[in-house]
């Protein structure tokens, strides 16, 4: 609810392209409407899949509820219930084209099906951009957003939206095919030059330290069973982790200070970590303290579908020192720990470029 497509959806850009862009939100006009870290707006709750199942049924009980509308009923009202079926409409749209992208990501073998799969959804956003101008014109009440204090959508940011639906199809799905044409996958999303890398070693011994900050350092090495790192710093510093595993969908953040491992408050509060998942999230993670303010922690490969040895993100900070700088940093309700570009990448050995 915090930053789903159902709010934003009819003026949302879609991007076939990984752009690692932090979905905004819902409830101000403070961000662009769109975004690509889907996992921003499910976390820890329902899966991907299960949204998308779920969010197709909301928008096809609500046509057959508008079949079902009183002809005596006023025009406005009509029009309302149409406004919030396209809303509906777009939403799951976007959560669909999410889910097909990630299958693209996967090196999925059925990607030029996948790839027109997308591209009949961003045509289906197009027409919903188009249908929702005339209604916003006929009723100008539509669009706006009291917490907001602003319009979400209107005439002239649903035509944006359309010319850059146009550019994406133009562009980007061209790219895609003709990568697919010269034998290569899909998509491919890895660390760029100027990000920052830190080389995972499959050899303990191997692992160099990395400063996170002036008091605080870790290594970090892996073999088929664990993810390893281990932290030093001072007798009292709180270090603070998260991992995204899956492209684009961070997990739980995690605690470790005093030699106790604990889930982030916000994992608690905002991302759909209570009763049996707490347990489950923790169990996922060992921590070993060596001396007071260093850590041995094993994270289980398995346990959070790590299988291939693919280049992860992770956030780390000690005593709210980031190992990765943002200039800029976007700390947003349930998402404050870790802005997007605060993640650097750990790239195991052999695979980087």
């Amino acid at each position: 609810s915090y930053y789903g497509p159902m709010h934003d959806g009819v003026v949302w850009d879609l991007a076939l392209q990984p752009r690692n862009t932090a979905l905004p939100r819902s409830w101000q006009l403070l961000d662009p409407p769109d975004g690509d870290r889907i996992g921003e707006c499910l976390q820890s709750g329902h899966s991907l899949e299960e949204a998308v199942v779920l969010t197709e049924r909301i928008r096809d009980c609500w046509h057959q509820g508008m079949t079902l509308l009183p002809d005596h009923l006023p025009q406005e009202q009509k029009n309302v219930a149409q406004a919030l079926e396209i809303l509906m409409h777009s939403g799951a749209n976007i959560l669909k084209f999410y889910q097909l992208r990630a299958k693209l990501l996967e090196g999925d073998t059925n990607s030029q099906q996948i790839l027109q799969q997308m591209e009949h959804i961003v045509d289906a956003e197009i027409c919903n951009s188009e249908a929702m101008i005339p209604l916003c014109e006929k009723d100008p009440r539509l669009g706006y957003h009291s917490e907001a204090e602003g319009y979400k959508f209107f005439p002239e940011k649903l035509s944006d939206r359309i010319e850059k639906l146009l550019q994406c199809k133009k562009q980007e799905f061209t790219a895609v095919r003709n990568r697919l044409a010269e034998g290569q996958k899909a998509l491919d999303w890895s660390p760029e030059h100027g990000e920052k890398q830190y080389l995972l070693r499959a050899e303990a011994k191997e692992a160099e330290e990395e400063k996170i900050s002036q008091d605080a350092a870790f290594r970090a090495y892996y073999d088929e069973q664990s993810l390893t790192l281990e932290l030093t710093g001072e007798q009292n510093t709180a270090f603070m982790l998260y991992f995204e595993f899956q492209p684009m969908w961070p997990a739980p953040g995690i605690q470790i200070q005093n030699g106790k491992l604990s889930l982030a408050n916000w994992a608690l509060t905002h991302q759909s970590v209570f009763g049996e998942k707490i347990g489950q999230e923790l169990e996922k993670y060992s921590l070993t303290t060596t001396k007071p303010g260093h850590y041995v922690l094993k994270i289980s490969r398995e346990k959070m579908g790590w299988i291939e040895n693919k280049p992860i993100r992770v956030f780390l900070s000690a005593n709210a020192t980031s190992w990765v700088k943002d200039d800029d940093p976007v700390h947003t309700l349930g998402k404050a720990d870790a802005s997007a570009l605060e993640y650097g990448w750990f790239v195991p050995d052999g695979t980087m470029k």
